[in-house]
């Protein structure tokens, strides 16, 4: 087996599995566990295989799993999923289940959308 440059055992890789982990934005210490090695091993990995750091690593390849996980839902809204719609709505669209209405002066009036029986 190599030994990196401190004598230890170099430790390998799956770097597909490793793009996994990532676009499911599993932590560092996440991803070190997961290989049963310590995060600067996989910190190093990265530097040797791509010249980046983890953060800029997890900033390019975390994207691909948020893309994923927003066509999910999407298609989960689309399938008629209400809580879905909502949460969408809320979260893309701005909309929220009360709206406030302010008058002249100090007085704020709140309306609830929802029935309140």
């Amino acid at each position: 087996m190599e030994k990196d440059s401190v004598g230890n055992h170099y430790k390998e890789v799956d770097f597909e599995e490793l793009e996994k982990l990532v676009e499911m934005q599993c932590t560092l210490e996440e991803i070190a566990s997961f290989f049963d090695v310590h995060k600067d091993t996989i910190s190093n990995r990265i530097k040797e295989q791509y010249d980046m750091d983890f953060s800029t690593y997890k900033a390019l390849k975390g994207t691909k799993g948020r893309i994923h996980l927003r066509k999910l839902q999407w298609k989960s809204a689309e399938k008629g999923n209400t809580n879905m719609q909502i949460f969408l709505g809320k979260n893309m669209l701005d909309q929220s289940d009360k709206q406030e209405i302010k008058t002249e002066g100090d007085t704020t009036i709140k309306v609830s959308l929802l029935d309140e029986e």
